[in-house]
């Protein structure tokens, strides 16, 4: 069972540069060549004037906060399940961002299910760019099986 007193623990804050070769393996390796993401000549041409990070890149930007939130509960890794993940964006991500990200424990509850009990916790994450503007905001439910 979770310790539900970590419920509003938020980890320190984790600054990340955007470089435009991580955006460019990030691309590559999810198979979408949209060349707003490998092309500096076709993105500078686009509405956003540089290059920018697909959607789900973000995901390497929250993964160091949102690790060192899951330090902080005690639970058996072998059986933590990843049940949700959503995004909200409010400005693409650029090559040359250092985005900032701040998790916290924004939830943690148990629910009975088939296989017996499991516990919930919900991780939101928020990542602002160096100008301190709201860049998106993430929200993960980790499931543990008991």
């Amino acid at each position: 069972m979770l310790d539900k007193g970590r419920i509003g623990y938020s980890a320190p804050p984790v600054t990340t540069e955007v470089e435009k070769g991580a955006i460019r393996k990030f691309a590559e390796a999810i198979g979408d060549l949209n060349p707003l993401y490998l092309d500096e000549d076709a993105a500078g041409r686009g509405p956003f004037g540089a290059i920018v990070a697909p959607p789900t890149f973000v995901q390497t930007l929250l993964a160091e906060s949102n690790a060192q939130v899951r330090k902080t509960l005690v639970f058996d890794a072998k059986k933590l399940l990843h049940g949700e993940q959503r995004y909200k964006y409010f400005k693409p991500v650029r090559a040359g961002d250092r985005i900032t990200c701040v998790s916290r424990i924004a939830d943690i509850y148990e629910k009975g299910g088939s296989s017996g009990m499991m516990d919930f916790f919900v991780v939101e994450t928020t990542g602002k760019d160096q100008n301190g503007k709201d860049v998106f905001a993430a929200r993960a439910v980790l499931v543990i099986r008991r």
